[in-house]
C-alpha cells in the first residue's frame, strides 16, 4: 500500500482487508528503521462490508516537518481489538516523491534497432 499526502491536504484515506468493523479505530504509524512512532491517529470508518473497511484521518499538523517519507509499519487498533498491521510506504509533498518520471514507450510495435553487428 501506499499512502500520498500533499502539501495543505487536511485529511488522507486508508483502506485495509479487514470485513465489518463497526466502530472508529486509531492508525499507529512505527518507523522500523528510527524505532519510534510517527503518529498515532484517531481514524473515523467511513465504510466497511464483507470485503474491506474505509477510514479517514485527519493529517498530522507537523508531518512536513519530520521528512517523513520511507517505509513503515502500521497498526489498525482500537481498545481491545488490533484489526490489521502491515506496511506501507509513505510519500509527503513537500518533502519528496521518488524524483521518477514514468516511461512512455515510442515503440509500441516492439521494433528492433541494431546498434552494433560484429563482422565475423
Amino acid at each position: 500500500m501506499t499512502i500520498t499526502i500533499l502539501q495543505d491536504q487536511l485529511a488522507f484515506y486508508i483502506a485495509i482487508d479487514t470485513p465489518n468493523i463497526i466502530n472508529d479505530a486509531r492508525l499507529e504509524v512505527f518507523s522500523p528503521y528510527s524505532n519510534t512512532v510517527l503518529f498515532d491517529q484517531f481514524a473515523t470508518l467511513i465504510e466497511s462490508n464483507g470485503r474491506f473497511s474505509r477510514f479517514v484521518l485527519d493529517t498530522p499538523i507537523d508531518l512536513w516537518d519530520k521528512h517523513a517519507n520511507g517505509m513503515y509499519t502500521y497498526r489498525v487498533y482500537d481498545i481491545g481489538n488490533i484489526y490489521d498491521t502491515g506496511s506501507f510506504k509513505l510519500i509527503t509533498q513537500p518533502g519528496g516523491d521518488m524524483g521518477t518520471v514514468a516511461h512512455i514507450s515510442n515503440n509500441e510495435n516492439r521494433e528492433a534497432t541494431v546498434v552494433f553487428r560484429p563482422n565475423y
